[in-house]
């Protein structure tokens, strides 16, 4: 299960480097790095892969305790938030739904699996707040009109500490 997680750090890893590279700054969301495959299908296979990479490992821990009905629900979620780019292009609507569901629906499962892991939202206000404090600073500037690419990431960082902390 260790290996699941390595793997889907090193395909989200990837992706977001190609997306900064090509975009030449940070995205404002997951989503918005779509725009860096020519093909949009190539994202959707991404985001259900690092989906489940991450999310089964948690599924299995959740098992132990009865809870993996959350772990599936957020899997869920996050399939149809990668599909919906494909099925309804005009419509973002749903596609927000199904991302904010999933990424609530994931720290419902760091809180069963690990709870101490949810203090990594404490980084949350610095981040998001350094483009208000300092908005010329190096952070600031990086920062400013992240907040939803920082959620992103702080929900993604929570899930993968919260399953590491607790490997045998």
């Amino acid at each position: 299960m260790t290996l699941m997680l390595i793997i889907s750090i090193l395909f989200v890893t990837s992706v977001m480097g190609v997306a900064i590279w090509r975009m030449k700054a940070l995205p404002d969301s997951i989503s918005a790095t779509v725009f860096v495959f020519k093909y949009k299908w190539l994202w959707t296979v991404w985001l259900w892969a690092v989906s489940a990479l991450t999310l089964i490992p948690a599924i299995d821990k959740l098992s132990n305790i009865g809870m993996e009905a959350l772990g599936f629900g957020s899997l869920a979620c996050l399939v149809f938030c990668g599909a919906m780019p494909l099925i309804d292009k005009d419509n973002t609507d749903m596609h927000w739904v199904f991302g904010i569901s999933g990424c609530v629906l994931s720290q419902a499962c760091v809180y069963f699996i690990h709870y101490e892991s949810l203090w990594v939202w404490i980084l949350f206000p610095f981040f998001f707040l350094s483009s208000y404090i300092q908005p010329e600073g190096w952070l600031g500037k990086a920062m400013k009109g992240k907040g939803i690419l920082l959620g992103e990431v702080i929900c993604y960082v929570c899930l993968i500490v919260s399953k590491l902390s607790t490997v045998p």
